[in-house]
């Protein structure tokens, strides 16, 4: 396991923690041989970086094929939001290390399945998909734009996405989007 260097340094010492506490239960459930080599495996290319890009979600784990077969895995752990919740650092962490293990135990993705569900018993955490955490000081604000129908004046709110392809359509004297009321055509409400 390599860990990336962060100024985070109480952050650094729960993951390490979590790290060693998972990979010695990992290895006492998982005895044959070829069970142990590739928790070596897992050991020799897992990189963990406390990420201060993500924004609502608490990790994400990444792993790499290289003909057939995995050979880098990557566990992102949301900074920000773990440096707020300290005390779910070591559940989310678990359950990224669920992943990484489960797919390359079966050598495919194995999303929140019954193989990830049994590493994750085999940790003794729990199997839950997603974490309690308030995200809403992270939560990207999405900005809308104001359209109405020319017939019957309903009112739309259109994402920026939207709101260009419905500008470019304008552009070519075209509408990009009708009322699904009356099918009239949507026009921009600059307010």
């Amino acid at each position: 396991m390599k860990l990336k260097k962060s100024k985070r340094f109480s952050l650094v010492q729960i993951i390490e923690k979590s790290h060693a506490e998972g990979m010695a239960k990992l290895k006492i459930a998982y005895d044959s041989e070829a069970s142990q080599q590739m928790l070596e495996k897992i050991d020799q290319v897992l990189e963990i970086e406390l990420s201060e890009r993500m924004t609502t979600s608490g990790g994400k784990a990444i792993c790499e094929k290289k003909q057939g077969e995995y050979f880098r895995a990557k566990i992102l752990i949301n900074a920000k939001l773990h440096e707020l919740n300290p005390n779910q650092l070591e559940a989310t962490y678990l359950h990224e290390l669920g992943h990484i293990v489960a797919n390359f135990m079966t050598n495919s993705s194995c999303g929140h399945g019954p193989v990830w569900v049994a590493v994750m018993k085999q940790l003794g955490a729990s199997a839950e998909r997603c974490h309690s955490m308030d995200v809403s000081m992270f939560a990207r604000k999405t900005k809308r734009f104001k359209y109405a129908c020319v017939k019957c004046a309903k009112e739309y709110q259109l994402t920026k996405h939207k709101h260009m392809r419905a500008e470019r359509a304008a552009l070519q004297l075209r509408h990009a989007y009708q009322c699904n009321k009356c099918y009239g055509k949507l026009e921009f409400r600059n307010e």
